[in-house]
């Protein structure tokens, strides 16, 4: 029997794995993201102040996981709109139009009458659905379609949606990273309003807060100039100036390699068309099959197949967790009423190196 899988194939698996994008398939034994969902769950987070930026983290995957799941309820949606109209266009004509056919005329007719169910106005109850698998969705990037054209318009379709779950991906982690590096400072100024001795407050900043900055540091301090959350180097660089002391385990989350992939990937899309530049191979110096780029040659856009799609989007996920257990991990173990532990000392939350773990 020949092994070698048919060509269709490696399209419909492809296109599969941008719909489970975000479901951290790809993450593997993923410790720290279930105990996140633990603290989560348990209201633990509440004890650093990060619960309500903890819940909005994980409404933000919910819907992340939805967009990805949005071909599938199309797909079902298409079953039942054929069944329904084949339902209605079966029925005899109820009146007839010169110049047309009977044919004709139940066309017109379980055309209007499918809007009617499309309104709710016609009831059609229906189980057809229930059993749809991812295959049976995939299958439309799988299946040949009869002219060039029509494939090109396919290809790129997918490809813009893959891109879409990438860019949402590294918006939610975005938006993660500066809620929470807020949330931390309003929580726990003493130690990280300090912003390694230059934070500043102006006179519109304290009369704007009714000269009462108790629990509003991190909203303050978020609008200085030094601070920033929209690039992956301006959020280091923030987290760096707030968490000075016995950082490691939030630098090793903001260092990890295919976090900077999903960021450097991100901006080919958003800014530069996707097309490869020498920016963009700097900044994935060392990670394995990127293209080759020739500053002479030809514009390459970068290829986004459905695994490296649900790979960065995977990571975004693991590490907007991550980062939040890490955050947790260091109020807890800074507490405000009492003096800053040495550096030598654990905040207690461990690496990735000394658990053993890799960042995926």
């Amino acid at each position: 029997m020949d092994d070698i899988p048919h060509p269709g194939m490696r399209k419909l698996i492809d296109f599969q794995a941008i719909m489970f994008g975000g479901s951290g398939l790809t993450v593997g034994d993923d410790v720290r993201g279930r105990l996140f969902d633990e603290r989560l769950k348990s209201g633990e987070f509440a004890k650093s102040g990060l619960q309500d930026v903890a819940a909005n983290l994980m409404e933000n995957i919910r819907r992340l996981l939805a967009h990805g799941q949005l071909p599938s309820s199309v797909f079902n949606y298409g079953r039942r709109y054929e069944a329904v109209y084949a339902k209605f266009f079966a029925e005899p004509a109820r009146t007839t139009v010169e110049g047309c056919s009977e044919e004709q005329v139940r066309h017109f007719q379980a055309h209007e009458r499918t809007w009617q169910w499309i309104l709710g106005r016609e009831q059609h109850p229906t189980d057809i659905g229930a059993v749809t698998f991812g295959n049976d969705v995939a299958g439309f990037a799988a299946v040949p379609e009869p002219v060039p054209y029509l494939e090109e318009q396919k290809r790129k379709q997918i490809a813009a949606f893959a891109g879409s779950i990438v860019i949402e991906a590294w918006t939610l982690f975005e938006s993660l990273s500066e809620d929470l590096w807020e949330a931390a400072l309003n929580f726990h100024p003493t130690v990280l309003g300090n912003l390694k001795g230059k934070a500043r407050f102006t006179f519109d900043d304290l009369q704007r807060n009714g000269f009462d900055v108790r629990n509003k540091m991190g909203t303050i301090l978020k609008r200085q100039k030094d601070v920033g959350f929209r690039t992956l180097w301006d959020i280091r660089d923030s987290y760096s100036l707030a968490f000075s002391v016995q950082a490691a385990p939030i630098e090793a989350v903001l260092d990890d390699k295919t976090l900077k992939y999903a960021a450097a990937v991100r901006n080919l899309l958003i800014h530069k068309r996707g097309v490869i530049d020498q920016e963009f191979c700097n900044q994935t110096s060392g990670i394995p099959d990127i293209p080759e780029f020739d500053p002479n040659g030809p514009p390459i856009v970068f290829p986004i197949s459905g695994e490296l799609c649900a790979k960065l989007t995977d990571s975004r996920r693991a590490s907007a967790c991550w980062l939040v257990n890490a955050v947790h991990a260091w109020i807890i173990g800074h507490p405000e009423n009492l003096p800053t532990l040495p550096e030598s000392e654990n905040c207690g939350e461990s690496t990735p190196e000394s658990s053993g773990q890799t960042p995926s």
